[in-house]
């Protein structure tokens, strides 16, 4: 059986455009991006264009644009600065308001400042479609000092509303830091308008766009003085210290450019028709099985499903996962940071899952290039293994 790779949620591969443009930056023998001479010069050169490609991506200004190592230190550095810009109002105790269902890289950094008693954090629960409704967040954002909400769930792909989250948090004058790293690329958004206006703060990373791992970027508002979480040289404007990635970032700016294309000729379109075309699949082998978060605005190309086996026996997702990569087809089974550490997913947990519920679930995401042949190559696959 022929691969089939459907684990883009994890990480989008590159193009072979993306992959000759790095290629072709490592030959040319780039200088540190810092640098006065001309090797420097074509470095800087590279970085900026790679700015002005991710600012045209999001309706953005390229000042706003700072670059990092990727999603978690985006998001690690956005959720310091609300802490920090809290602590300089002479907060003693800043309150930070998360969802649930947040990244661990958002969900780890704030439950570090309230394990060490810096911090209090107050966590959204999320009812059985994944969301948080409007009265709770509400209700959690008065006397807050920064708001911790995702555009759209790594794991069951839902989406937030995020006019109705951006009109709470400027109603308690609370800011927003959104990590937009899945919803970037794969369906419209923009920082400049619309909810997106709204936000202080938005994460993204380069290798969900199938640019290389190694970098990604944190939008940050005009005006607003980002504290900076890596300290030493005055590059990106002195928001993030170490030099510039300039090589990835080139392959940066080629995914961009792909990702642009792909979002004018109406792709999420497409791929939301794949992902219909799997779930009826699946949903029809495997009677008794159920798509988290159903029933809510999902990514068009990602599904978590809960599946029952017809011998009655419970699922066991990594299980499955691993015979199916024996047949060369890939998924996954939650977050891909998480995936081997045997806990079952906080994400469906908040969501009503039970922890046997949660084990037998499998993450499908499809990217821009995901083909029928790859989905029906992975149905015949998970048929295969379950005796089908």
């Amino acid at each position: 059986m022929k691969a089939a790779y459907l684990d883009h949620n994890a990480t989008s591969p590159p193009s072979e455009a993306v992959a000759r443009r790095v290629a072709e930056l490592l030959e040319a023998g780039l200088g540190n991006p810092s640098a006065a001479h001309g090797p420097g010069a074509r470095g800087r050169a590279v970085v900026e264009a790679a700015r002005r490609a991710v600012a045209r991506l999001l309706g953005a200004h390229p000042s706003e644009v700072v670059f990092t190592s990727g999603g978690s230190e985006a998001c690690a550095t956005a959720v310091r600065h609300l802490w920090a810009s809290a602590r300089a109002r002479g907060r003693a105790r800043p309150v930070l308001v998360a969802a649930a269902t947040e990244h661990q890289a958002v969900l780890e950094a704030l439950g570090a400042l309230e394990r060490s008693g810096e911090a209090e954090l107050r966590l959204l629960p999320v009812g059985a479609g994944g969301e948080v409704s409007g009265a709770t967040l509400e209700e959690a954002l008065a006397g807050a000092d920064g708001l911790c909400l995702m555009a759209a769930n790594n794991e069951t792909g839902v989406l937030a509303d995020l006019d109705a989250v951006g009109r709470a948090a400027a109603e308690a004058q609370v800011p927003w830091f959104c990590d937009a790293v899945q919803a970037v690329g794969r369906v419209p958004l923009s920082f400049g308008t619309g909810p997106g206006a709204r936000m202080s703060m938005l994460a993204l990373a380069g290798h969900k766009l199938g640019a290389p791992a190694g970098v990604g970027a944190l939008l940050v508002r005009r005006g607003l003085e980002l504290t900076p979480l890596i300290r030493g040289g005055p590059q990106e404007g002195g928001r993030r210290a170490g030099t510039e990635a300039a090589a990835l970032l080139g392959g940066l700016e080629v995914a961009v450019g792909e990702t642009t294309a792909y979002l004018e000729r109406g792709g999420p379109t497409r791929t939301l028709a794949l992902r219909r075309r799997l779930e009826d699949a699946l949903l029809g082998a495997f009677r008794g099985s159920r798509v988290h978060g159903a029933q809510s605005r999902r990514l068009p190309g990602t599904t978590s499903v809960c599946l029952a086996l017809p011998s009655g026996e419970a699922a066991d997702g990594e299980e499955l996962l691993l015979a199916l990569a024996e047949r060369g087809v890939a998924v996954g089974t939650g977050a891909a940071c998480a995936s081997g550490s045997g806990d079952p997913s906080h994400v469906l947990l908040a969501m009503g899952a039970t922890p046997a519920e949660a084990q037998a679930s499998l993450r499908f995401s499809l990217g821009r290039g995901s083909t029928e042949a790859e989905v029906d190559r992975a149905v015949a696959a998970l048929r295969e293994v379950a005796g089908l």
